[in-house]
């Protein structure tokens, strides 16, 4: 237990390294530089989806079940000739299923491979400075999930997840 929570925050630090290294210079100043991110709802909580992982976005659909998968696998779908997974993000990162609304939205993302994350809501694809990113908070239950946190105006904060993360669950989850 203890080594899987120590690979998976050397992982979460990689990841959060090379973020790091697209915003400093080689002689390490810091520069600006302009992440987009497609902002989604689960619940009340704002997330943020990297822009250039994000392929489409689809009305929800009904999956073809995956036998004794986790709740929060909901199925496979096919998308350009490939057979996805669909993921209930709100599930997943929260613990509790979420409903398919008349709102649901499939985001269709590539990275690190194909990946569907059903969302409640989807908003505007937003660009801010990278270094205007926090580290997640240590007591937030979808801390390892989330690479950074944005503050928004009025004390709302939106979360930049880690695909990566979210990848790795669902590879552990479906090994036999």
């Amino acid at each position: 237990m203890q080594d899987s929570l120590l690979d998976r925050i050397r992982e979460l630090e990689d990841e959060l390294g090379s973020l790091w290294k697209q915003v400093l210079e080689p002689d390490g100043t810091e520069t600006a530089q302009a992440l987009r991110a497609l902002e989604v709802r689960i619940g009340e909580q704002a997330l943020l989806i990297r822009v250039e992982h994000v392929r489409e976005v689809l009305p929800m659909l009904w999956p073809t079940p995956v036998p004794e998968a986790p709740e929060w696998l909901l199925g496979t779908f096919e998308f350009l000739g490939v057979n996805v997974p669909l993921i209930d993000l709100y599930c997943r990162l929260r613990g509790q299923t979420s409903r398919v609304m008349p709102s649901s939205k499939l985001i269709v993302c590539d990275s690190p491979s194909w990946l569907g994350l059903m969302v409640e809501e989807v908003g505007n694809v937003i660009e801010f400075d990278a270094r205007d990113l926090a580290h997640p908070r240590p007591d937030l239950p979808i801390s390892a999930a989330v690479l950074g946190t944005l503050g928004r105006g009025g004390g709302e904060v939106a979360h930049l997840i880690s695909l990566t993360h979210v990848h790795g669950e669902l590879s552990k989850a479906l090994r036999p």
